[in-house]
C-alpha cells in the first residue's frame, strides 16, 4: 500500500510545528511509538494464505518507519496488499472514506472476485485515538 494520511492530522500537525522543542520530539516519540504499534496490530491481522504458498509474505511485507519529526509511516509491501484489504471485482468493498485513496489501486482486468480481508486500516481509529489521547493528556500535564 501507499502512504497512508490520518484524516484531521494536517490541522493537528500545524499545531504540533509551533510546540517547544522537547515538547515535539516527545511528540514525536508517540507517534513513532504509535506507529510500530499499528505494524504490529496489522502483522496480527494480515491473513496468511498457505493454499498459494503466500503464507505470511504479506504480514512479513508490513513495516513502519519515521519520517519526520512528527511523522511516521506504515506500509504493507507487496503489490497484492490493496487487493487483499479491500477485495477484487464484483466482491470489492471499500469504506466511503478511504474511496479516494482506493482508487488508485483499481485494476483494469475482469477477475472473478476474491472477498475482502480487512486487516490494515481497521485498526486506525484506535491508533488515531490513542495518538490523540497521549499527545493530549502530554499537553495538558504541567512540563
Amino acid at each position: 500500500m501507499a502512504n497512508v494520511k490520518i484524516e484531521g492530522f494536517r490541522e493537528f500537525r500545524a499545531k504540533l510545528d509551533n510546540l517547544p522543542k522537547q515538547t515535539r520530539q516527545v511528540v514525536g516519540a508517540i507517534i513513532q511509538d504509535e506507529a510500530m504499534r499499528w505494524e504490529g496490530l496489522i502483522k496480527r491481522s494480515a491473513p496468511r494464505n498457505k493454499i498459494i504458498g503466500l503464507g505470511g509474505r504479506l504480514a512479513g511485507s508490513i513495516t513502519s518507519r519515521k519520517t519526520g519529526e512528527l511523522s511516521a509511516e506504515v506500509s504493507a509491501n507487496v503489490k497484492y496488499a490493496p487487493y487483499v484489504e479491500w477485495g477484487t471485482g464484483a466482491k470489492v468493498s471499500v469504506p466511503a472514506d478511504l474511496a479516494k485513496y482506493a482508487i488508485q489501486f483499481k485494476g483494469s482486468r475482469q477477475v472473478a472476485g476474491q472477498r475482502p480481508q480487512p486487516y490494515f486500516f481497521i485498526h486506525a481509529p484506535l491508533i488515531t485515538k490513542s495518538v490523540n489521547d497521549r499527545v493530549g493528556k502530554y499537553l495538558n500535564t504541567e512540563q
